[in-house]
């Protein structure tokens, strides 16, 4: 790690970091691989301690796997530097492109969510004037379904936070259930803050609508369905001490309706493999041909 001084900072930063997800966990670890290029240091001769690094530092999230995807391919190519000003730059424009496309569905009433996502965040504030009233899960451990709720109030939404095991009582009044994804696997599993699944299965039952919202920078390169790590936090229980507990679960396609991309709105469940491979691939195109 001491030769890749840039991209250890980096890992270190998004290991210790609790609420901000894996947009800006992408962002972080480009911008240590350019701080190492910039710096003299020869990351491409160094390129497979550089890939396992990025991805060891938080192996849910398949947005350090596609940069570390990324960065093997650039040195492949020789232009590891621009790639990642590229992949930077494509961060931020498709999180343009999500809230353009968030701005053409017409989503109205109550909407139930879990845990923070900048991406959710995003598409929420799109739907201002239209979405009555949020509804979301504290999402524990962790509890970051606070700070979603808090930026949400500050901008005028009504929002109401509750236990997560009380968030099923509310989708019978619901339009909506949408949620984030730290990773989605190449045949369409939608990887999440631990809870997601319950609720999408009990949105299901009800005939709710359940929407993934995510860029396709969180499609991983290579691993399906049961193939990604699922990270695990240690969490002090009151009156009884710590447990290891996992954060984040897996939904399958067959409950996820539709998914909100940079590319609209699509529909996922059968067809999801084939829409992840396109999304995926057309993210690739744009990194490195820019």
């Amino acid at each position: 790690m001491g030769g890749l001084p840039g991209i250890s900072a980096a890992v270190r930063e998004i290991r210790e970091e609790r609420t901000r997800g894996a947009a800006w966990a992408a962002y972080r670890a480009a911008v240590g691989v350019l701080d190492d290029l910039e710096s003299g240091v020869d990351v491409c001769g160094h390129v497979d301690e550089a890939v396992k690094l990025v991805e060891s530092a938080n192996p849910s999230m398949a947005s350090l796997a596609n940069v570390a995807y990324i960065l093997k391919l650039s040195c492949e190519r020789g232009d590891p530097e621009a790639s990642m000003r590229r992949l930077i730059g494509v961060l931020s424009r498709y999180r343009e492109e999500l809230i353009e496309a968030a701005r053409s569905l017409i989503v109205e009433g109550l909407v139930v969510t879990i845990s923070y996502s900048s991406s959710v965040e995003a598409v929420l504030r799109a739907w201002a004037g239209e979405v009555s009233h949020v509804v979301i899960a504290q999402s524990q451990p962790g509890g970051e379904g606070v700070e979603l709720a808090r930026l949400l109030r500050s901008s005028g939404f009504s929002v109401s936070v509750v236990p997560d095991l009380a968030i099923h009582l509310y989708l019978d009044r619901a339009s909506l259930f949408i949620f984030g994804a730290d990773a989605v696997t190449r045949d369409g599993c939608i990887i999440n803050k631990v809870g997601t699944r319950l609720i999408a299965e009990a949105a299901v039952r009800r005939g709710v609508k359940t929407l993934a919202v995510f860029e396709p920078y969180k499609i991983h390169p290579s691993r399906g369905c049961g193939g990604i790590p699922i990270s695990t936090w240690i969490w002090r229980v009151p009156d009884w001490g710590d447990e290891v507990v996992p954060v984040f679960d897996e939904t399958p396609p067959t409950l996820v309706a539709a998914a909100l991309t940079p590319k609209g709105a699509v529909e996922w469940g059968a067809l999801a493999a084939k829409r992840a491979e396109d999304l995926h691939n057309d993210f690739i195109s744009r990194v490195l041909e820019g």
